[in-house]
């Protein structure tokens, strides 16, 4: 028959209900979509309209999750997605059209995160072009995008002034050493920083043709 037989508030969740047809219970959904699709006891709920709603319900409650993740911090296209569908399970085509009308309202934008997040990472520490790249890479950024943001905000000549005032420093830091463990050293961290190999190698070179800098 598909009659619905009961309609009860969730227990200890004001905006959710559970619908019961033919004395089973059959799905929950929020007050607001109950009210919308106009259920009520006694009503037949045909299987197209039943599948209509809990799709329904699943999208609301998908873009209700995204913004909630979003209000936490900011995030990628592909990190959102993923969290979404390996988290809380939502399917395939409910997480795309959350995203979509997420960039629709302009909550989602990996140009503006990934400037953001190129910003925030300097401004703990100096770190060169490629290393910057690679985390907007590992956090969802696509790689034209992580790599022109890098290359954009950062020049050659600000990456190269870094390197050899962060060489000059721990060369210091590191003046009772061998010069072949400070050289090994200073490589080491502007390497694993993510600067241009050249540019590390000018900055130790400079050292190398001028003792007074360390």
């Amino acid at each position: 028959m598909n009659r619905i037989t009961a309609i009860e508030q969730k227990k200890g969740k004001s905006d959710r209900w559970s619908v019961y047809v033919d004395g089973r219970h059959c799905l929950d959904c929020s007050a607001k979509l109950s009210a919308q699709y106009d259920l009520k006891v006694g009503d037949i709920l045909e299987p197209e309209r039943m599948e209509q709603l809990q799709q329904a319900d699943e999208l609301a409650e998908a873009k209700r999750q995204a913004v909630r993740l979003l209000g936490h911090r900011a995030r990628t296209e592909v990190d959102l997605k993923k969290r979404l569908q390996q988290k809380n399970k939502f399917a395939e085509h409910t997480v795309d059209n959350t995203v979509a009308w997420l960039a629709e309202q302009g909550y989602l934008n990996d140009t503006r995160y990934a400037t953001d997040r190129v910003n925030s990472l300097l401004g703990r520490s100096k770190m060169g072009r490629n290393g910057l790249a690679t985390r907007l890479i590992a956090e969802g950024v696509e790689r034209q995008l992580a790599r022109q943001t890098a290359e954009q905000t950062v020049t050659v000549a600000e990456e190269r002034q870094w390197a050899h005032q962060i060489a000059q420093d721990r060369a210091r830091q590191m003046s009772s050493k061998p010069w072949q463990t400070v050289k090994r050293n200073i490589w080491g961290y502007l390497n694993r920083r993510g600067f241009d190999s050249e540019i590390i190698w000018d900055a130790i070179q400079a050292l190398e043709s001028d003792p007074d800098a360390m």
